[in-house]
């Protein structure tokens, strides 16, 4: 009974834990939209963002590992990840409009990068306790 029952409860907890991904696809748009920003993201290490779409958090993939900031409010939720490489800029979404990807990164980038910023000094801090 409570092995039945303990196989059920981890069905369930993995099948909610497992969302399908959004179908993506390259967007040199975005990767267009996103190239102002560029510098200023990487100068605070930022390598990849990843919004899942619907208003849920977004992914900023730094050399510290992950910081997780708010979506915008205000802007239209989109399901986008954008890669920042040296010198190039990768964009892939399920859709793009000049204009709303423009809103997002306006609303983003700062807030992205002040947080990164802040992330960058607590993990520095904490890797030389000596300072």
């Amino acid at each position: 009974m409570w092995k039945c029952l303990t196989m059920l409860l981890a069905a369930v907890l993995i099948g909610c834990a497992s969302v399908p991904a959004v179908p993506m696809r390259p967007q040199p748009g975005l990767a267009a939209a996103a190239m102002p920003y560029a510098d200023a993201l990487r100068s605070v290490g930022i390598v990849r963002i990843r919004s899942p779409g619907g208003g849920a958090k977004v992914r900023l993939d730094t050399y510290y590992g992950a910081v997780y900031i708010a979506y915008p409010a205000g802007v239209p939720a989109r399901a986008f990840e954008v890669e920042l490489g040296d010198g190039r800029v990768a964009g892939q979404s399920d859709d793009f409009d000049a204009a709303t990807y423009r809103a997002i990164f306006d609303a983003l980038v700062p807030e992205a990068v002040r947080r990164t910023a802040d992330n960058n000094a607590f993990e520095w801090a904490r890797a030389n306790p000596w300072n």
